[in-house]
């Protein structure tokens, strides 16, 4: 776009393409930061197989790397299992709470609601049906905040709703994370498994057998050897 063209555009027009360029800028750091978050995450999850599976291929157990695959990914359910079944606990305690909450109330507490006793009436709700607009360019966008259909309040009724809605944010958050959790270990054995086995597993120097059978355990393969001290040399008697 050349200068006298900038020149024609109206006020209304300049100031979108000043919004709209910060707006591109915001998103792409934030795409960023994502992509950058996910790969970290994916490669502490790197490490947790890791971490599972060494002593499984350090003690003879597994010596193939079909069975290695099997037995990382029944490793990672497990360990998605154990982390699931803390969130289901906490899930079940937040429901107990919630129905012992409403019996107080003589009614099931609605937490979304907005004149008393539900958390949204610490926020804010707009009239996006009604949302001035302009005509930029030819399209119809934006120009102004949507009326406000509701301001926001603190009701001191709705505070077991405050922390209810609290409780539950991060009880779902915590769901994701162990969802993206065992979704990243799948994806991080399907694509480095091979490596994994033929490289990093075999350098590590463990001794525990816990992780393989009876018979592995009875059987002394790859337990440490018990060196004896040399004895001094006696001196000859006279």
């Amino acid at each position: 776009m050349n200068l006298p063209m900038l020149i024609k555009l109206s006020e209304n027009e300049k100031r979108f393409l000043i919004v709209l360029f910060f707006i591109i800028i915001i998103l792409f750091f934030l795409f960023g930061l994502i992509y950058e978050g996910l790969n970290k995450f994916m490669a502490s999850q790197g490490e947790d197989v890791g971490r599972l599976m060494a002593t499984q291929v350090d003690s003879g157990y597994i010596s193939s790397l079909q069975q290695f695959r099997k037995n990382a990914y029944r490793k990672s359910r497990l360990e998605f299992y154990r982390q699931f079944s803390k969130t289901f606990i906490a899930i079940t305690i937040w429901f107990a709470i919630y129905g012992i909450v409403s019996i107080f109330y003589r009614h099931w507490l609605n937490l979304f609601d907005q004149n008393e006793e539900g958390f949204m009436t610490i926020f804010y709700t707009f009239d996006f049906a009604n949302t001035p607009k302009t005509t930029i360019f030819g399209l119809s966008v934006i120009s102004d905040w949507p009326p406000v259909l509701h301001k926001a309040f603190f009701s001191p009724k709705a505070i077991p709703s405050y922390i209810l809605a609290l409780a539950g944010v991060i009880l779902i958050i915590l769901f994701i994370v162990q969802v993206l959790g065992y979704m990243s270990r799948t994806i991080f054995i399907m694509q480095h498994s091979k490596k994994m086995f033929t490289r990093d597993l075999k350098n590590y120097q463990l001794s525990d057998l816990s992780a393989a059978p009876a018979e592995f355990q009875e059987s002394g393969i790859n337990m440490p050897e018990e060196k004896t001290p040399p004895t001094p040399p006696t001196e000859p008697s006279v």
